[in-house]
């Protein structure tokens, strides 16, 4: 699956959801699922550290940083891993193991799962009080030298990303103490879930109940880097480690427990969780102290930096899972600040989970939108952020991430000053596919309708160790590894998708459209952040995911650059359709006052490489589903190359428009029944039908529908019609250009506003 494909938010808590979590989880990995022999996974499990780069001809591949992580892979070769180092320790654990005649643990295969989950418990913690005692007291080292599994099988304490608590067969915790109370986030003195375990006679069952797991342990401590998950087959007597990553999943080779050699195996996979002397060992950011609230931007503030709230989360596996985060420059008037902000916290210690509504699955990282909310007060500095104090290193204060210096920075941040930082994992696509996202806040970023850029950034969980999912991954061309599990088909689509960790820091946040106070507010917005698109229009850049998540809008207008169009040289064909948009802004009252926004560049490109540099490029398809030309849509279901076009994403904000007019709270009809199934059609999977609805003859009373959708219905019948025709003009040349695609943003745009106009602007009298 692209990007464009893969769903990202999981189903919400209603119950008809509920029911489709396990398809939905395997739609989500897909063919993304891989496996590796014991010994390699070892490797990759082990504490680690990145070898030095030399210039001599058998150099290491140097650190990957912001400018080449596109086409740089992370390999196995280039770190000296712990567990290679500790040959004889393996063997003594081994062979005290064997002498312990283990397999008598196991139970046959009669009887049902439930049956085996005590002798496989015994297994596993008599496993691992041989690897201790392989490895003496260089054990007390280890930051799971408690680590212990339990029978659990009933739901955890906890819920997370509005699921029903799971209830995971065996619990890997830390401490002797019986277990008589689990947590995904524990409170201050509940113990949380470690490394869960799965049961089932059937690997494709049992796989499909363990990545719902590594999804709550994914919500709960969003940018680690993979999450674990034990899973055993009583009827095959057969054990995997199962390591679920942004790109997918990557198990061992199945370790037969009858047999000595996979006993061998599962001591030293064992082992290798037992060489981490720190959470950057173990794939937690060192960067990122998330427990204390705070992050490390040394390229744009000297002193770690406070996490405020949690404004985004897309809960997922697979794919770029993106974050958000409002950020806040401390003052430093108390000399120890900074010290005090890096200091350990105890283990298992967490604050509360943020409170969001769920989205509806889609085909890109998405969460409705509802959870980006607005800011808080300044005062509500204990804001709740669904992460673990386990994200506190206690060995090191948090490092500085290796990246550049920002691309631009149109004014330093200074104390008291407040920022948006957006994480999410983007995908490595080699030469040619070069992610523009940094690029493209740096040159319009302050532009009008355009958030303000500070810095982008690769992030690193430590000290020259890039955040990717590569050493999980085989090369492109190696089909051995590939455990098809999903009976998925193996597509150019399945290669292994190589993701890394970028973070961007933009100047201000907003809230959903969903949340305007009323229907002029909101379509002022929607012309506002028009008007950002255009901007990256004007600088070359096409944005290609118009989204409820990623048009939002403020309160108060925020001061900020003045929308304008460079006329002055213009002999282009549309230089009159620019003359026009700036009299539809100055009769629209335009000025540098901005309440609607455009946000993200995940899917964007620039039109310079897609037309000149890359003639051969044959477009194709990006976006998030529900907000997907139909077009677009269509072109995706038959596997047609199409060049997704500027009308495309004018389609687009019309949809997002519709979403927020039939979402919006404001809408209180009092026969709810017609509104909730039109909020239904649109939000899963049935968008069609709803915009028949809204844009037909078919009569929508206030009484059904409510107040806001009433008022907004004439403007999205217009809109709606203005794009129709505009397509048809479209569809006439279908020229594929660069001037096209420029020529198209000026006839759309200028479409827009001439709609806009009739129900913004107050006749004179």
């Amino acid at each position: 699956m692209s990007d464009s494909q893969s769903p990202s938010s999981g189903p919400r808590s209603d119950s008809v959801f509920q029911e489709n979590l396990k398809d939905w989880v395997r739609g989500h990995i897909g063919g993304q699922t891989w496996e590796f022999p014991p010994n390699r996974l070892s490797q990759l499990l082990s504490a680690k550290t990145r070898k030095l780069a030399t210039t001599t001809q058998t150099a290491n591949t140097p650190p990957i940083i912001l400018q080449n992580h596109h086409i740089a892979i992370d390999t196995i070769e280039n770190y000296d891993c712990y567990i290679d180092t500790l040959a004889d320790a393996v063997a003594n654990a081994q062979n005290n193991f064997i002498e312990r005649r283990p397999s008598q643990c196991l139970r046959s295969t009669y009887g049902d799962e439930r049956s085996h989950h005590p002798g496989l418990v015994k297994f596993l913690n008599t496993a691992l009080d041989s690897c201790k005692a392989g490895l003496g007291n260089e054990v007390q080292q280890a930051i799971y030298k408690e680590l212990k599994f339990y029978v659990w099988d009933k739901p955890a304490q906890d819920g997370l990303d509005s699921a029903h608590p799971l209830k995971p067969a065996l619990a890997g915790v830390l401490g002797e103490e019986e277990l008589d109370s689990l947590f995904w986030i524990p409170p201050l003195e509940g113990r949380g879930m470690k490394i869960p375990g799965e049961v089932n006679g059937n690997w494709t069952e049992l796989v499909t109940h363990a990545a719902t797991y590594a999804r709550v342990l994914f919500s709960a401590t969003p940018l680690r880097q993979y999450a674990l998950v034990i899973g055993y087959n009583p009827k095959e007597r057969a054990m995997r480690f199962l390591v679920f990553h942004r790109g997918g999943l990557t198990a061992s080779k199945p370790l037969e427990l009858d047999s000595e050699q996979g006993q061998k195996d599962l001591i030293l996979l064992l082992l290798s969780i037992l060489t981490w002397k720190s959470l950057a060992d173990a794939g937690f950011p060192t960067w990122c102290n998330e427990n204390e609230s705070q992050v490390h931007l040394p390229a744009i503030y000297s002193t770690p930096v406070t996490m405020h709230s949690e404004l985004h989360h897309s809960p997922c596996i697979r794919g770029r899972a993106a974050h958000v985060y409002y950020l806040h420059i401390p003052h430093l008037a108390d000399p120890t600040s900074a010290a005090k902000a890096v200091g350990a916290a105890p283990l298992d210690e967490y604050v509360g989970p943020v409170s969001h509504t769920q989205g509806p699955s889609e085909t890109k990282t998405y969460d409705s939108g509802r959870s980006l909310v607005d800011v808080p007060s300044v005062e509500n500095t204990t804001a709740s952020i669904s992460i673990s104090r386990d994200l506190a290193s206690t060995e090191s204060p948090l490092s500085a991430t290796r990246s550049s210096n920002p691309i631009r920075v149109n004014h330093p941040l200074k104390p008291g000053d407040y920022a948006v930082m957006k994480l999410s994992w983007i995908k490595v696509r080699g030469l040619g596919h070069k992610p523009i996202e940094p690029e493209l806040l740096a040159n319009c970023g302050g532009m009008f309708g355009v958030p303000r850029h500070y810095h982008s950034f690769l992030a690193h969980h430590q000290d020259d160790c890039p955040t990717t999912n590569h050493l999980f991954l085989p090369s492109d061309t190696d089909q051995t590894t590939r455990w098809d599990l999903f009976d998925a088909d193996v597509t150019p689509d399945n290669i292994p998708e190589h993701r890394s960790l970028l973070g961007h820091v933009i100047s201000h946040a907003g809230h959903s459209l969903e949340s305007a106070p009323d229907f002029r507010s909101l379509l002022l917005a929607i012309v506002h952040a028009h008007l950002g698109y255009y901007n990256m229009c004007q600088m070359g850049y096409q944005h290609r995911d118009i989204s409820i998540g990623n048009v939002l809008m403020a309160d108060e207008p925020i001061e900020g650059a003045h929308f304008q169009i460079d006329i002055l040289d213009d002999a282009s064909a549309t230089r009159d359709v620019r003359l026009n948009i700036l009299s539809l802004c100055k009769e629209l009252n335009i000025s540098n006052r901005c309440t609607g926004f455009v946000i993200d560049g995940d899917m964007a490109v620039d039109w310079k490489f897609c037309f000149e540099e890359s003639p051969s490029h044959t477009g194709d398809k990006a976006g998030t589903y529900q907000f997907m030309s139909d077009t677009l849509l269509e072109a995706q279901a038959q596997e047609l190359d199409y060049w997704h076009s500027p009308i495309d994403d004018y389609y687009s904000f019309y949809y997002v428009a519709q979403w927020a007019c039939i979402c919006s709270p404001l809408n209180q009809p009092k026969d709810s029944w017609h509104l909730e199934q039109l909020r239904e059609d649109v939000t899963r999977g049935l968008r069609a039908r709803a915009s028949l609805k809204v844009t037909g003859f078919l009569r929508m009373t206030l009484e059904r529908y409510g107040a806001l959708l009433a008022e907004a219905r004439p403007f999205l019948r217009d809109w709606y019609r203005a794009l129709e025709m505009l397509e048809v003009e479209w569809e006439k040349k279908r020229e594929i250009s660069a001037v096209a695609f420029r020529s198209m943003a000026d006839h759309g745009l200028q479409t827009f506003l001439g709609v806009a106009c009739k129900y913004l602007v107050v006749p004179q009298p």
